[in-house]
């Protein structure tokens, strides 16, 4: 085993945490940069409708990150917003999808011979073309921190992300969500309802019990974790009424049912619908050098921990 690990294997803390919804590459990234969730930050998806006209151009009026789009996640992103990386003094980044707060010789990977070797594994569909990619990173990201010992280093590795999503696994059944300060829930376990007012949350069956947890009101948000921290949806109260208020989400949110996508047929050898508000897709695994701060859940299983994510107030670009 590596040093390190064996030293956080020792030393560190180990946790099972809760993702964001949507739990997909990108829109995941975004606690880790700012501290908050997806919908609020003005990146719903990986895909989102502009309805105000203000982002994206005639004549569809959408984005996608997917291929050459991504290069406008960091513009997308609400202003007055800062990364980590304006957070320390020296840093470097290795393919990373946001660049706020990065100078140019600072982002790794960022040069035309990179864009057209990840373009070719794009189009290709090519896992080890993608693994081949993150063996030269990593060789670039170890010769700069032996060279230089910034303070910050960040480093994806998408070789890893594409052999995970190339991969079956289960999905949740189908759901639909409305977006407005009350959310309706829909599914093949009943109907209910998702409402906030102020900080407190609710959640009231009505047809059924989608979450199976019963009626709560007034919760905040660490309560709301832990009602649902035992369910299939972990922390759905909270993500789903973060995400349907952001003024970019659609007025229905969608949650692939079990062995389908919402791809078409051949547009992507990527087999999991990591769009998923349900577990497994929405826990992990976390690993820590240092003890972690986590507030001792409810209910549900005791390692359980969300992120802390505030809502950003600022105004989407």
């Amino acid at each position: 085993m590596l040093p390190g690990i064996a030293a956080m294997r020792e030393d560190g803390d180990a946790r099972v945490v809760t993702t964001v919804f949507p739990s997909v590459t990108g829109p995941a990234y975004l606690p880790f940069f700012t501290g908050l969730f997806p919908g609020p930050l003005g990146v719903p998806g990986l895909r989102w409708y502009d309805r105000a006209r203000e982002r994206c151009r005639f004549p569809d009026y959408t984005r996608s990150y997917l291929g050459a789009e991504m290069r406008h996640m960091t513009g997308d992103m609400a202003r007055g917003v800062p990364t980590i990386f304006e957070r320390v003094e020296s840093r470097y980044a290795a393919l990373s999808i946001i660049s706020r707060g990065l100078a140019r010789h600072e982002r790794l990977g960022d040069n035309l011979g990179f864009v057209w070797k990840a373009a070719r594994a794009h189009v290709r569909g090519s896992v080890a073309a993608w693994l081949d990619i993150d063996r030269a990173v990593g060789q670039t990201v170890v010769r700069r921190v032996r060279d230089r010992s910034p303070e910050l280093v960040l480093a994806a590795f998408m070789g890893v992300d594409k052999t995970s999503t190339s991969r079956d696994r289960t999905r949740p059944r189908c759901s639909t969500h409305c977006a407005s300060s009350t959310t309706r829930w829909r599914s093949g376990a009943g109907t209910a309802m998702l409402a906030q007012t102020g900080d407190a949350l609710a959640y009231r069956p009505i047809d059924g019990d989608p979450l199976g947890i019963g009626a709560h009101e007034r919760l905040d948000a660490e309560e709301a974790h832990a009602a649902c921290a035992g369910s299939e949806y972990p922390d759905a109260i909270v993500q789903l009424l973060s995400l349907a208020g952001s003024p970019r989400s659609g007025d229905v949110l969608l949650s692939a049912a079990p062995g389908h996508d919402f791809r078409a047929r051949g547009s992507s050898p990527f087999r999991t619908s990591l769009r998923t508000a349900r577990s497994p897709a929405r826990t992990c695994s976390f690993r820590s050098s240092a003890a972690m701060r986590c507030p001792t859940d409810r209910s549900g299983p005791p390692v359980s921990c969300r992120w802390r994510c505030g809502r950003s107030t600022a105004r989407n670009r």
